[in-house]
C-alpha cells in the first residue's frame, strides 16, 4: 500500500510541474509575441510558476 505522504509529494510535484508549463509557456509567448516589458513576462512567470502552485496546494490541502 502507498504511504500517504509519498501520495502528498508526488501530487505536489504534478501541480507544480502543470504551473510551471503554464507560466513558462505565457511568459515566452507574452515576451515574444507583445510589446510588454521582459520583466512583466519574468514576473508572471514568477507569479504563475512560484507564487500560484503554492497558494493552490496551500488552499486545496485537506
Amino acid at each position: 500500500m502507498s504511504d500517504p505522504d509519498e501520495l502528498d509529494f508526488d501530487r505536489e510535484i504534478k501541480v507544480r510541474l502543470a504551473f510551471a508549463v503554464v507560466a513558462a509557456t505565457l511568459g515566452i509567448g507574452v515576451a515574444t509575441f507583445t510589446d510588454v516589458s521582459q520583466w512583466i513576462a519574468f514576473g508572471i512567470v514568477v507569479v504563475l510558476g512560484i507564487v500560484a502552485p503554492r497558494a493552490y496546494l496551500y488552499l486545496t490541502d485537506e
